[in-house]
């Protein structure tokens, strides 16, 4: 679904209180009713309705298709891709029925204005029986004011081939120079001929553009397959995110929460309900949150829960330790691992809020240290986190004396201790760490 930005939204927090973040119950959604050229694919489900990068555009008196090098919102340049077509993996595409031959040019009508060392793309992928026949790359550089007709060259082929994945960009995907937001390529009348006759790519010509009509989750952006349900674990909806391949290319579904206000002062914990299914053994759902101080110079903490299958709504606690002084949190959740992504991962969410509670296990023993064990008592996990310190040695001890655990932990990690097999009682820990030592007690219980 497409994402949409809204007016900056302020979070109320309060000591000792669950702070209530703009529609983290998921309760508010937001309809939004826009154009689409048919039997395309648009990176415009990417970006917020005030900042997309694919635009309808007038041709004489037709329509055309105007791809942006760089919205507002995203470096990416505006692209298009015939519908179930993937040109990175050349997977699916759209069929072709003629009996003009074998093809031997890309045709059409281009104006552009590139940016300099900059480059609009478009690809060619051509296909019989379900195998690659040929596979062409144009590149479109400098400027165009006027339509100006276009007859590329294909690669030679021995048949006619029965599929076409075509794919435009308004510049390269990889750029990091200046800001490119008001350069294009536009194109009209895409087809592939032979002299003789023409392949017609299904809406080539562009001029058909549906309106639809999408809701988004209030105060969240959306990618992928995210969609309002009445599956809910209380209230009126909840939200469903799954992982689909239903463009060529498997994507797992995401949201990402406009920016949160936090503490600096003491540990918030992220906690809601969730329900996840996989076909796969190896996939979960993923909750994370990214703490920021706002200064650029200085990188936001994360932490990520792995939301693991659960037939019914189960509740999780994702504890913020905030070792760095931040005051802005931004959460995304996400259908699938990333790593071991699978087709129709389902992942439920519903009633997150931000509970507040006073830190009580943060030890300074000078002003450089950024220590934090949590939570105290613990039963099944204890977590530590050493914050900015760059090899933390971490040494836990029984009431014996006895070092029952001891780890090296790296700058910003976030050491997850299983304690199911240790008894219960009182333990000591220490951390070194930059020269100095923190000390303390947690409680297993």
């Amino acid at each position: 679904m497409r994402k949409i930005i809204l007016a900056s939204l302020l979070l109320a927090c309060s000591q000792g209180a669950n702070a209530q973040a703009p529609n983290l119950d998921f309760e508010k959604w937001i309809s939004s009713t826009h154009e689409v050229p048919d039997g395309w694919l648009t990176n415009n489900i990417h970006l917020p309705v005030t900042s997309i990068s694919v635009l309808k555009t007038n041709v004489g008196g037709g329509v055309g298709i105007r791809l942006i090098s760089e919205s507002t919102f995203s470096p990416d340049p505006g692209s298009i891709m015939n519908s179930n077509g993937n040109y990175l993996t050349a997977r699916g595409g759209g069929a072709l029925t003629t009996t003009m031959g074998i093809p031997t040019h890309l045709k059409g009508a281009y104006k552009y204005d590139i940016a300099t060392g900059d480059s609009a793309r478009m690809y060619v992928i051509l296909k019989k029986n379900g195998f690659v026949m040929t596979f062409d790359s144009f590149f479109v550089k400098g400027s165009q004011g006027s339509y100006t007709t276009f007859n590329m060259p294909l690669s030679p082929m021995s048949s006619a081939p029965d599929t076409i994945i075509f794919a435009a960009f308004g510049g390269a995907s990889a750029w990091s120079g200046a800001s490119r937001a008001s350069k294009y390529l536009e194109l009209d009348y895409i087809e592939l001929t032979n002299g003789t006759g023409s392949y017609n790519i299904p809406n080539g010509d562009f001029d058909n553009w549906p309106t639809v009509t999408e809701e988004e989750a209030d105060a969240w952006f959306s990618m992928g397959d995210v969609t309002k349900t009445t599956d809910k674990y209380s209230g009126t909806y909840a939200v469903r995110l799954m992982s689909s391949d239903a463009s060529g290319v498997l994507e797992r579904a995401s949201l990402f929460s406009m920016e949160q206000s936090m503490s600096s002062q003491y540990v918030d914990t992220l906690v809601g309900y969730y329900k996840f299914a996989s076909p796969a053994t190896t996939d979960y759902g993923q909750i994370a949150a990214a703490m920021w101080d706002g200064d650029p110079n200085t990188p936001p903490q994360a932490v990520t829960y792995n939301l693991l299958p659960a037939a019914s709504y189960t509740y999780f606690s994702l504890p913020l330790v905030n070792t760095i002084g931040a005051s802005k949190l931004y959460i995304n959740i996400h259908s699938s691992s990333g790593g071991f992504m699978a087709d129709s991962s389902t992942l439920y969410v519903d009633k997150m809020a931000i509970k507040k509670g006073k830190s009580t296990n943060v030890h300074d023993v000078n002003s450089n240290s950024t220590v934090a064990i949590y939570p105290n008592p613990a039963r099944d996990v204890l977590q530590v986190s050493v914050g900015s310190a760059t090899n933390a040695k971490v040494t836990i001890t029984n009431m014996a004396g006895t070092v029952v655990y001891s780890a090296t932990a790296a700058q910003q990690q976030l050491l997850s201790i299983p304690l199911q097999n240790w008894q219960p009682g009182i333990y000591l820990y220490e951390v070194r760490q930059d020269g100095s030592t923190s000390r303390g007690k947690f409680t297993k219980e």
